[in-house]
């Protein structure tokens, strides 16, 4: 994705330069965009080739709002139990309570089964601060490409690229940490 934003005339259906303020995030791919309200959002990790050809990932987070007009990293507080949150693309993201937002999976590795992950992590934005969560109870596999929401106070997760599909509908209580089927 390339962060440079474009005005759009609605009226007139078109598109024109929009000057924005802030440090602008590299271009990314694979990376979760969270609306955080209703004029800002996050994005988190991602992943971009190198001249080689090799993914390179990203453990970082950048707030856009756009009454602004203003891009603003994230400094990121790593969590006292597990350090900083890994790098990576292909998660999903979910917001969870005020400016909570909930991260799980993707992968660290290339387009195989390498490197595919199944922690979840909790980003509060208002802090800055990251939290691996537990993960007990019926913690689904690694995948990369899953679907997910919150719902009903649960982060609903599916599907994805993973070893072995399974079809189940996973669901996180973050309040306990604690997934079931």
């Amino acid at each position: 994705a390339n962060f440079d934003v474009d005005g759009i005339g609605a009226s007139e259906k078109t598109w024109s330069k929009v000057q924005m303020k802030g440090k602008v995030p590299r271009g990314r791919a694979s990376h979760s965009a969270t609306c955080l309200d209703c004029f800002r959002f996050v994005v988190i990790g991602g992943g971009a080739c190198d001249p080689s050809g090799l993914w390179m990932h990203f453990g970082d987070a950048y707030v856009f709002d756009s009454r602004a007009r203003e891009w603003s990293e994230v400094p990121s507080v790593p969590d006292p139990r597990a350090g900083t949150f890994p790098p990576r693309r292909g998660h999903v993201a979910a917001l969870w309570n005020g400016e909570k937002v909930l991260v799980f999976g993707g992968t660290d590795g290339g387009v195989d089964e390498r490197g595919l992950r199944n922690d979840c992590w909790c980003l509060d934005v208002a802090f800055a601060t990251w939290h691996k969560l537990a993960g007990t109870g019926s913690v689904p596999q690694p995948r990369r490409g899953a679907v997910g929401c919150f719902a009903a106070g649960c982060f609903i997760i599916i599907g994805g690229c993973m070893s072995s599909p399974d079809g189940k509908v996973y669901l996180l209580d973050p309040v306990s940490e604690a997934w079931s089927v």
